[in-house]
């Protein structure tokens, strides 16, 4: 059993190239899709990196602004 579930890994998008947009040659061929999403989900299906659903936000701490007691120390 893996670490981490599959069920969390994106699915692979279907890329498909129609009949009328094939060359003749694949050198005039251009390239599908992202070679870097490729990479990270084959790794994420490897179990190289942890798969996981995305946070959309991360929580940030709340800032409080005080007051010093300095401020009172002020002379005429």
């Amino acid at each position: 059993m893996s670490p981490t579930p599959i069920d969390h890994v994106p699915e692979a998008p279907l890329e498909v190239v129609l009949p009328d947009e094939l060359k003749d040659s694949l050198r005039l061929l251009k390239p599908e899709g992202n070679l870097l999403k490729d990479r990270f989900r084959s790794m994420m299906v490897r179990g190289r990196i942890e798969a996981r659903k995305q946070i959309p936000y991360a929580k940030k701490k709340k800032v409080t602004v005080t007051e010093k007691w300095s401020y009172k120390d002020w002379k005429l």
